[in-house]
């Protein structure tokens, strides 16, 4: 081989070498680029679990110390009746719309003046306040009231201040003679239906049920447990509440995780079974209407 051949061959192996040297580092930056990309996405998914995680264990955590709280108090306003009204609160994500924390801390504001009116009885006043609370979340939801007013009206009777009556919307004045009118006409109905007729405007018990019973007359009584079942923003409402229950549950050693979860799955089912047919309606709708409005387009 003569000089003028090994230079040219030298030349063309340089060459060569430089292209192979450019595809292999160019293949290593693009290996390094991709495995910098899955460890970037790696860690934007560890991070969002780990997020995740620590928002349930931190309100778990926050919700078993309502719950505690509440507890002790109804342990000891009810004693030994306090299961009682546990057990009301328990499934009143279904009765009231909210969840047990929330049930127990309302009905503890006024539990003291329903004993009272019933002589000490803490298992009737357990029912009573049960009634209480199912009939102020029924009013609230027929007419979008606010829950606090609603409330404020149930604790002046406690008081024997009937001046707020007209936020339960009943057609009462909020005055004593719109109180014994509407004791009168729960008597009428009572009577009628085989329910109690001797309702007393002296025992705040007996108001309780006579606002229960006229909310019966006017077909608002049970009204949330019925849109619970079976309308969109109740079964929301429901989920919600059966959630922060499993919350405080979490970090319960005595719950019963299984029934929570239980709880919350029957209500996202219903969330599902409201939402689905109205996602379906919306579809039929659309492919209906879609030629229409894209030939007059």
């Amino acid at each position: 081989m003569n000089l003028l051949d090994l230079m040219v061959r030298i030349g063309v192996d340089d060459q060569a070498s430089s292209r192979v040297e450019g595809i292999t580092s160019g293949a290593i930056a693009r290996g390094v680029a991709m495995g910098n990309a899955m460890w970037d996405v790696t860690k934007q998914v560890a991070g969002a679990v780990s997020s995740a995680a620590q928002a349930v264990v931190g309100g778990s955590v926050q919700a078993y110390s309502t719950y505690e709280q509440m507890v002790g108090g109804v342990d000891k306003l009810f004693g030994d009746a306090s299961g009682r009204l546990q057990a009301y609160a328990a499934q009143a994500y279904q009765t009231s719309g909210m969840s047990a924390n929330q049930y127990m801390q309302q009905a503890t504001s006024f539990s003291a003046a329903l004993i009272n009116s019933l002589g000490g009885d803490t298992a009737k006043a357990a029912d009573m306040a049960d009634v209480a609370m199912r009939a102020m979340s029924d009013n609230v939801n027929v007419f979008g009231s606010n829950a606090e007013d609603v409330q404020n009206a149930i604790m002046g009777i406690s008081r024997q201040n009937y001046t707020m009556i007209d936020n339960l919307k009943l057609g009462y004045a909020g005055t004593k003679e719109g109180m014994q009118q509407l004791i009168d006409d729960a008597n009428k109905w009572g009577a009628a239906n085989g329910e109690a007729s001797d309702l007393s405007i002296d025992s705040f018990a007996d108001c309780v049920q006579a606002i229960q019973q006229v909310q019966e007359a006017q077909g608002i009584a049970g009204d949330t447990a019925r849109e619970a079942a079976g309308t969109i923003e109740g079964s929301v409402t429901m989920a919600k509440a059966a959630w922060e229950n499993l919350l405080a549950g979490l970090a319960d050693p005595d719950a019963d995780v299984s029934a929570l979860v239980g709880n919350l799955l029957g209500a996202v089912d219903s969330v599902v079974t409201n939402v689905a047919p109205r996602v379906g309606q919306v579809f039929t709708t659309v492919v209906s209407y879609l030629p229409q409005a894209v030939s007059q387009v």
